[in-house]
């Protein structure tokens, strides 16, 4: 259940934000700005899933034992998804307390918009580093299994 869980809040938090940087590019300020604005809440419960499961995930697969995760391939990899994903949580956070209501606030909204996107943009990025990672820890045997 975690696994579908996981996958599943993975899959709306990727589809959201290919969705609103595609919005973002193209609809008029207004519509862009509620589409961000809306996606706060169902945002913090996509990521209290993916950290919940992560958690559940991480525990069967690496358990708690300090060898098996620093010496192995899979957690090394792991540890490099769990910090692209700190940082997509930065990046998000960043435009959610300061990009957005900045630009809600401005009078002239061109360069709080510009740095909204750019934000977004790097999540997207950052999102594609994860999938990466995913793909290989799909190809890699964790230790717990290992033994």
């Amino acid at each position: 259940l975690a696994d579908v869980l996981h996958l599943g809040a993975a899959a709306a938090w990727a589809s959201a934000l290919l969705g609103l940087l595609l919005l973002f590019g193209r609809a008029p300020i207004g519509l862009a700005r509620t589409a961000l604005h809306n996606f706060v809440r169902p945002g913090i419960r996509i990521v209290g899933v993916l950290v919940f499961t992560g958690l559940l995930r991480s525990h069967d697969l690496l358990g708690w034992t300090v060898s098996h995760w620093s010496q192995s391939d899979y957690a090394f990899r792991l540890l490099l998804k769990l910090l692209l994903f700190g940082l997509m949580l930065g990046l998000a956070g960043h435009n959610r307390h300061y990009g957005l209501p900045r630009w809600l606030a401005a009078g002239e909204p061109g360069a709080a918009r510009r740095q909204v996107g750019w934000l977004m943009v790097l999540e997207a990025l950052c999102l594609l580093g994860v999938l990466a990672l995913v793909a290989m820890l799909g190809m890699t045997v964790p230790p717990a299994h290992a033994e």
